[in-house]
């Protein structure tokens, strides 16, 4: 079953126990697994109004119904992401639970499970499986750490790189971890040592930044007009609209909010942002890229409370990042990033990690998402697309193409002072518009017949005023430039060669708006030369 043909998930708001059947109905009909990784998405209705430990709870029940199945390796984001980032024992514990269900190992797991093992150490409890909700006294009572080194057991040889680690903590020489805990450790590096399986690494699952691929993130020019509408401030007060932020540099553009309890999240986010900050002065490219973190949390978030936020993090406003707030349109906002976040009021009850690389027309590049930020990985590509970047620029088509967008200016007004008066003329001048329009357009294929009327219907205005006016040059020039927009379009691909037709298209066109008495005098001139 692919993700789209899950067919139980509601289109709104629901309590926990419609929650709890729909996801035990899923499972049930779909041992793949498939179908329950969108119950995980984080945007989804049914986590609108819960509580963050509700929220936990219904998340950390997904984790476990995957035991059940089978855990696809497009689970594994979701699961590691729990297990490095996570606080909550039982959705930990859930996703240590899932993981040993993975069709393959790979060394990252092991690198996932040691966080998750250092972070909740302190904070562990009991609780079971056995039933959504806890009742006492507990059946099958289990804890995280007694999950996750279950997880390291099934891991065996796979997790060798880890033993350095566990031996540290089977030591316990500051006598921070039970008796109880010290032995299930002790048991699982034996297990570890005399594992004598092939390992057998996963290269499809070791994506450990969350990076995506530029092809899967480029917004249409449509939605890229919501840049317009939405409005921020930034931590000192001071308005601007979202594309005249983006205008003009790359941008690093991180989300977070200052209430947030988890260290792991938004803290350390805004912390990697400075890190990344000096980085890229010690570099010489802070001038090339903006850095700014928006706030899920705009009620609260207040300009004074961002700046002391990132400045106690190292984050410099006065070096050019910017901590903001949204004034205006956070669902519009929300929609073209697409973020991983839900609320219960105004308050934030789930978030993701989530940070973007976009540039100054509002593409998103590449997005890291879910797991922790590593700032060298993230320095290189940024270097990686400046170099593109500058390429581009050093192009003869980069070169044109900006001449081209500069002269538009002027030429607006120019074609508004030649637009004729007459039909046949404002027929030409419409048609051809109409053919740039739809050789610009992506469905240009589609309707190709229509571009083909509108050329006849402009080949046929002009030559009908060059019957009126008895000089044919301005239909010539644009059959040549009608010839070299097909021949280019379709034979050989060209956008010189569009562009060159366009150019005689036009010319045509402003030929024809040339008052009668022009061709007349050019007659005239042309008489004497012969005489």
């Amino acid at each position: 079953m692919m993700l789209e043909q899950c067919t139980f998930l509601p289109d709104g708001p629901i309590d926990e126990s419609k929650f709890e059947t729909l996801v035990t109905k899923t499972r049930a009909l779909d041992k793949s697994g498939y179908g329950l990784i969108p119950f995980l998405q984080e945007q989804n209705y049914f986590y609108l109004g819960k509580s963050s430990t509700a929220v936990n709870r219904m998340r950390g029940y997904v984790y476990y119904s995957f035991s059940l199945t089978r855990t696809p390796d497009e689970a594994l984001p979701y699961i590691y992401e729990e297990l490095e980032s996570g606080n909550d024992p039982y959705a930990i514990a859930a996703a240590a639970l899932a993981l040993r269900n993975a069709e393959h190992k790979s060394s990252h797991m092991g690198k996932m499970l040691m966080k998750a093992l250092l972070n909740i150490l302190p904070h562990d409890i009991y609780f079971s499986f056995n039933a959504y909700y806890q009742s006492w006294p507990l059946q099958n009572r289990t804890t995280a750490t007694a999950e996750i080194l279950k997880a390291f057991a099934w891991l065996g040889v796979v997790a060798k790189a880890n033993l350095p680690a566990l031996e540290i903590l089977a030591a316990n020489r500051k006598r921070r971890i039970n008796n109880d805990t010290v032995s299930l450790i002790s048991d699982v590096i034996k297990q570890i040592k005399t594992a004598g399986e092939v390992v057998i690494e996963d290269c499809c699952n070791s994506n450990p930044f969350g990076i995506i691929a530029d092809s899967q993130l480029q917004r249409q020019v449509s939605k890229k007009r919501v840049l317009k509408r939405i409005l921020l401030e930034d931590q000192n007060g001071d308005q601007i609209y979202l594309d005249k932020l983006l205008a003009n540099n790359l941008t690093l553009l991180a989300f977070f909010y200052t209430r947030c309890d988890n260290p792991l999240k938004c803290s350390l986010t805004i912390s990697n942002l400075a890190v990344i900050q000096s980085d890229l002065e010690e570099s010489g490219i802070a001038e090339k890229v903006k850095i700014a973190a928006v706030s899920y949390d705009s009620f609260y978030d207040k300009p004074e409370i961002l700046k002391v936020y990132g400045e106690a993090r190292g984050l410099m406003p006065e070096s050019g990042a910017k901590l903001l707030r949204v004034k205006s349109d956070f669902q519009e906002l929300s929609s073209y990033f697409n973020l991983g976040v839900n609320f219960t009021g105004e308050i934030v009850n789930r978030h993701i990690i989530e940070l973007y690389v976009v540039d100054r027309s509002g593409n998103i590049l590449n997005r890291f998402q879910r797991a922790q930020m590593d700032n060298k990985s993230i320095i290189t590509q940024i270097k990686d697309l400046l170099d593109k970047q500058d390429k581009e620029k050093a192009s003869l088509f980069y070169k044109f193409k900006m001449l081209a967008r500069s002269g538009c200016l002027s030429i607006v007004p120019i074609l508004f002072v030649l637009l004729p008066k007459c039909p046949f003329c404002l027929a030409a001048y419409l048609s051809i518009l109409g053919i740039t329009g739809m050789q610009i357009s992506p469905y240009f294929k589609l309707i190709l017949p229509l571009m083909l009327v509108v050329m006849s219907v402009n080949l046929f205005a002009l030559y009908k005023m060059g019957v009126k006016r008895n000089n044919f040059l301005p239909l010539h020039l644009s059959l040549v430039g009608t010839a070299a927009v097909i021949l280019f379009r379709y034979l050989w691909l060209s956008r010189l060669g569009c562009y060159a037709g366009f150019f005689f298209l036009f010319a045509g066109i402003i030929l024809n708006g040339l008052p009668f008495r022009f061709y007349s005098n050019y007659k005239l001139i042309i008489k004497r030369k012969k005489t």
